[in-house]
């Protein structure tokens, strides 16, 4: 499997993207050389399953012993992570190759059609993926948007699945983090929800003011990898989470019509993943910015639903705006 790759551009951004995954493979920023999004050698992607600024879904994140219930029906997922479902099995969106049915200078969108049944989830269903590229005044911005149309009633929850990293040290413990959340998701020891959100304000996960993420690295080789429950006092122009790099100077700023996202710090990729150069990548290479709903929400009634019912659009809409001024972070 060969992916075919892509480019958009507008103002001071270049994004490369590839058909395997609709993924965007990776985001330049003039006058910078080096990619803000985490980028590999095109022989790793038709082998890789990390999500490499790939599309995960339909139901991106951990389903609980890989089964849900909708209209009384039982879905059965692939349990690809234990007993777990993670990004919907192994054959998810994020594995699928897309086809591109638009394609101009600032803007690209990827489709991909599901029949009912596909990977477990009932309905015929259409996906579009669009990658779209603007310059203002306020900053140079990639949009996503993510929809989903169904003939019947079924489940979404997709993400867009990007590893960032604002300069070129290799590593994000120099960068600062700051979200706008009400707290996040309790976990237990399988990375699943309990359905208790613990308020973030005096916690070790707590990023209101923002910090570095140098911690991370510290003596308990913290891992961050949790789902945070965006604060929806705010409209969807308010930054729901900021990324700085002080090394660099560049900003990002992320709004979302998303109620959670979910951040992730991996300490070490899989040494078979490679760079476009062939190098290794450093450990905490990377920090994932996933806007979702919450994790596991069929199983726990107070959470954000993702039953979308036939013939309705379901909408997942994130921007991502650059600047080369991190002082509000």
């Amino acid at each position: 499997m060969t992916p075919e790759f892509f480019t958009i551009s507008s103002g001071r951004l270049r994004l490369k993207t590839t058909s395997l995954g609709a993924s965007a493979a990776a985001l330049f920023y003039a006058p910078y050389d080096f990619s803000l999004i985490k980028e590999l050698h095109p022989d790793a992607y038709p082998d890789h399953h990390e999500h490499f600024g790939a599309i995960a879904g339909p139901i991106a994140n951990r389903i609980a012993d890989a089964r849900l219930t909708l209209n009384g029906r039982d879905i059965v997922l692939e349990k690809n992570e234990g007993e777990t479902c993670l990004h919907s099995g192994n054959q998810g969106l994020g594995r699928q190759v897309w086809q591109v049915t638009l394609h101009e200078k600032d803007r690209i969108i990827f489709t991909l059609d599901q029949p009912d049944g596909a990977l477990g989830f009932p309905g015929d269903r259409r996906f579009h993926c669009q990658y779209r590229l603007s310059h203002g005044d306020g900053g140079d911005c990639l949009s996503v948007e993510l929809t989903m149309t169904s003939d019947v009633d079924t489940v979404c929850n997709m993400a867009f699945h990007p590893y960032f990293c604002l300069d070129d040290s290799g590593d994000i413990l120099s960068h600062h983090l700051y979200t706008n959340a009400d707290g996040y998701l309790e976990k237990d020891d399988h990375n699943l929800p309990t359905g208790t959100i613990i308020s973030s304000s005096s916690d070790e996960w707590g990023f209101n003011p923002a910090k570095p993420l140098s911690f991370l690295n510290g003596e308990t080789q913290s891992e961050l990898d949790h789902h945070f429950c965006l604060d929806q006092t705010h409209d969807h122009d308010h930054p729901m989470v900021i990324l700085s790099s002080p090394r660099s100077s560049i900003c990002m700023e992320v709004t979302t019509n998303q109620p959670g996202v979910q951040i992730y710090c991996p300490q070490a990729l899989a040494p078979k993943l490679k760079d476009p150069e062939g190098n290794s990548f450093k450990p905490f290479s990377s920090l994932c910015i996933e806007a979702q709903k919450w994790p596991d929400a069929p199983r726990y009634p107070h959470f954000p639903s993702i039953v979308v019912n036939a013939n309705e659009i379901y909408q997942n809409l994130t921007v991502f705006k650059f600047t080369d001024d991190n002082k509000r972070a």
